[in-house]
């Protein structure tokens, strides 16, 4: 039996699939439901960022090594002031990968960032806050 890998759709949604994937990409094209592949894509982190950077400051430098899908800088949930860190996805993931060794220790806005390939989000339980 062939390994699990997740799908992800163009609307955002994925599915975990347990069979040969060939057998359900045929089925969705016929369908005609267009897909991505995850491995595709690459999600880097961006660490040591200033408080003055914007995410508009990370498309245009990330922007040169290829397509950005997303950007987003992490933000205090109570005061909406920049954490210092983000992530951004690219489309291409040679493109990522090129994009983490031109931009790690690169300075954008008077701090030199940490770049790297970003890890999955652990599970958290979802206890109250008080």
């Amino acid at each position: 039996m062939a390994s699990a890998r997740r799908v992800v759709f163009h609307d955002g949604h994925s599915c975990l699939f347990n069979a040969r994937i060939d057998d359900h990409v045929s089925y969705f094209r016929r369908a005609g439901i267009s897909f991505l592949h995850r491995s595709s894509q690459l999600n880097i982190y961006v660490g040591n960022l200033s408080f003055d950077a914007t995410e508009a400051d990370l498309e245009q430098e990330f922007g040169q090594y290829g397509q950005v899908k997303s950007v987003s800088i992490v933000k205090d949930r109570d005061s909406g002031r920049s954490r210092g860190f983000g992530f951004v996805e690219m489309h291409d993931k040679q493109a990522g990968l090129q994009a983490i060794e031109g931009m790690n220790l690169k300075e954008i806005s008077g701090r030199a960032i940490t770049v790297n390939e970003a890890r999955p989000r652990e599970e958290r339980s979802r206890g109250r806050r008080y």
